[in-house]
This record gives structure tokens, C-alpha cells and sequence, in this order.
């Protein structure tokens, strides 16, 4: 795609411009403001069986079950996963 391949000739044209530099080290990194790597969500709003209450946590807890209690969670949990595409351009 015509956006990529401008994007990185323009990276490598900057690290070729840049070569008298005794040292040189290139990185990219992208931060989105907000972004979560993983989060437990409700598949319907309020809709949650009683042993997910915060009081049982608890409770699990002081009672030292807790590696049963993840167990349980891991086992009832899905996992969805989703890649997030963003395309730009440069122009000159």
C-alpha cells in the first residue's frame, strides 16, 4: 500500500541523512492514550453470576483460595482478541 511504503522510505531516508552521527539508534514506539492490554468486561451490563461478586473475591481470598478462585475465572472467561488498524500518509 501506497501509505507503508512512503513511511518507511521516508524512515530510511532520515537514518541515511543521518549517518555522520558517531552513535546512531533508531526506535518506534506508538502509545495510544487509554489503551488497556487486558481488561474483564461484562458481556451484558450487570448480568454476572454470584460467585464474581466482590464479596466473594474477598472472602476467597481471606480464606486463602484464591489459585481456586482464578482457576474458576480463567476457566468461565473467554478471551477475544483484536487487532487495531490504523493507515496514514505523508506527503511531502
Amino acid at each position: 500500500d501506497e501509505t507503508k511504503r512512503n513511511y518507511i522510505y521516508e524512515q530510511e531516508m532520515f537514518k541515511r541523512n543521518n549517518w555522520r552521527d558517531m552513535h546512531q539508534e533508531f526506535r518506534e514506539e506508538t502509545k495510544i492514550n487509554g489503551y488497556v492490554e487486558r481488561i474483564l468486561a461484562e458481556s451484558e451490563p450487570g448480568v454476572k453470576p454470584g460467585w464474581m461478586s466482590l464479596g466473594m473475591f474477598w472472602t476467597v481470598s481471606l480464606l486463602v483460595f484464591s489459585p481456586c478462585y482464578r482457576q474458576l475465572m480463567v476457566s468461565k472467561c473467554g478471551n477475544i482478541d483484536f487487532a487495531l488498524i490504523k493507515q496514514i500518509q505523508s506527503r511531502n
